[in-house]
């Protein structure tokens, strides 16, 4: 069965793309995510999705509509810092976080709510701390007597961990666990059912898309409302791989971190402007694999920006093999999406290690190739230098 939904401290970030994050009582990080247009109710959904929130929290000094509205519906208060802190203190602050959860936040809406959450957590440690230290002694207290009561329900056939339950609860073992059972069942049937229309938008959003890749697979750039469908339809399509994966997580556990997945940095379409951004707010560094729709800017100059990162690989939603060529010329490997099995997860694409391998193996006999024709154009080109000599 199922355990206690955890109590959350959720952070908010409002605005057009609205920031969401969600710690336990712990400090432990069981939500960050980011979307556009989000009403209150999608917001709920999200939240009970996971857990029960105990406490909203803001990262500004006043509490943003928004966010007083959302703790108005739940019965709980709003936290707010004693001052505001600078851009440069959030990404700190949250990044010093983010290699424990090793879940990094996407963007600076991601940013913001995690680090009111992460603020009000640590506002609220000590008395926890407190907390714990009485509880414990409450029970070692109670214990001799806790442990009687629970062997004399067990004589009534009553498992162990239901009777402890009841006992803490002050209550016997009767009609009132059947109740639970069946309301557990209920909520398990409407996850269900859920995953299974989740799962139907997300045929139809790959259709969408299919379709729309079939209209225009030579012209997709002249095609201005076409790519502007093409992203809305990829934006609902990862909304929806984001919320199956939310309810995964609730009814089975699925660690995408452990056993060899490795994080992709998503960059949206590619310019030099985006690189140096990723590169200043240490969103991206070197080692990483960078992730694209596109590239937009120029090809030749966003090469350079990513090797002189240290970023050697890049994966595009959309590949131009005219790009490619320069991109191999820079030794920068480039990998087509589709070619990947991806796992979206927390707003970024997550690959397994060994799949990201055998791709790379392909990738590297281009970069032979690009690398010996360009010692045969040196050869050649000192050559006619020196019968010009002559």
């Amino acid at each position: 069965m199922q355990g206690p939904r955890p109590k959350l401290i959720v952070g908010v970030d409002p605005g057009t793309t609205l920031g969401l994050a969600a710690l336990d009582m712990n400090g432990e990080l069981l939500l960050l995510t980011s979307g556009k247009n989000l009403s209150k109710n999608k917001v709920l959904n999200v939240l009970f999705g996971i857990g029960v929130p105990a406490l909203v929290a803001s990262d500004r000094v006043v509490a943003p509509h928004f966010a007083s509205e959302l703790a108005a519906s739940l019965g709980v208060t709003v936290y707010l810092p004693s001052q505001e802190a600078t851009a440069q203190e959030k990404n700190h602050f949250v990044d010093e976080a983010s290699n424990r959860f090793e879940t990094f936040a996407v963007d600076e809406h991601q940013t913001a709510a995690l680090y009111a959450a992460l603020k009000a957590y640590a506002h609220f440690r000590n008395l926890f701390q407190e907390v714990e230290e009485a509880v414990q002694g409450e029970l070692r207290k109670r214990l001799p007597q806790i442990m009687n009561e629970v062997k004399a329900l067990t004589i009534k056939d009553v498992p162990p961990s239901r009777g402890v339950k009841a006992v803490l609860q002050g209550k016997g073992v009767g009609p009132s666990d059947q109740r639970v059972i069946k309301a557990l069942r209920k909520e398990l049937e409407s996850s269900k059912e859920r995953v299974s229309s989740l799962k139907a938008e997300l045929s139809g959003a790959k259709a969408e898309i299919r379709r729309l890749r079939m209209m225009h697979p030579r012209n997709y750039e002249k095609s201005h409302s076409s790519s502007i469908e093409l992203q809305e339809t990829q934006e609902k399509l990862r909304t929806v791989l984001h919320e199956i994966e939310e309810l995964r997580r609730r009814d089975e556990p699925y660690g995408l971190e452990g056993g060899g997945w490795i994080r992709l940095c998503p960059l949206g379409p590619l310019t030099i402007s985006e690189i140096t951004l990723a590169v200043s707010d240490h969103f991206l560094s070197a080692g990483m694999i960078a992730y694209a729709t596109r590239v937009t800017g120029d090809a030749d100059r966003c090469a350079k920006a990513l090797a002189s990162s240290g970023v050697y690989t890049l994966v595009l939603e959309i590949e131009e093999p005219m790009l490619k060529k320069g991109f191999l010329g820079n030794e920068i490997a480039v990998l087509r999406a589709n070619d990947l099995p991806l796992e979206w997860r927390h707003g970024a694409p997550w690959v397994k290690r060994s799949e990201l391998e055998k791709a790379l193996r392909g990738s590297q006999r281009e970069l032979n190739l690009v690398g010996r024709e360009r010692i045969r154009n040196i050869i050649e080109s000192y050559r006619e230098e020196r019968l010009q000599g002559q």
